[in-house]
């Protein structure tokens, strides 16, 4: 399943992310910290379940979470803190765009 900026965008508001692929983030999301994580089609009914029974406390307790994990790794600023701080010999960063974007850039 594809990372689509849909994702980051609704976890700048505490959205809660339900997803497949926590590794896709760095460092990964984190099952009942950061996220609801899920494997398959019957996982994601299951996980669904529980989430309608989270009590309003523990639904804070996560959307706060997100939005912590949101200003530590994928704001801007603490994104380019990051790249400026790596002291590896790669970066990998991942870049999602359109085929239009990619058409634009090859342009100019």
């Amino acid at each position: 399943m594809p990372l689509s900026h849909n994702v980051i965008e609704a976890m700048a508001v505490g959205t809660i992310p339900i997803l497949e692929y926590p590794e896709h983030f760095h460092p990964p999301l984190e099952h009942g910290v950061n996220a609801i994580i899920f494997q398959g089609k019957d996982d994601l009914v299951n996980k669904v379940r529980e989430v309608l029974q989270l009590s309003a406390e523990r639904i804070a307790i996560l959307r706060k979470n997100v939005v912590d994990y949101y200003q530590q790794n994928l704001i801007g600023s603490a994104f380019i803190e990051k790249i400026e701080n790596h002291s590896a010999p790669h970066l990998c960063a991942y870049m999602y765009v359109t085929e239009l974007s990619v058409q634009a850039f090859n342009k100019s």
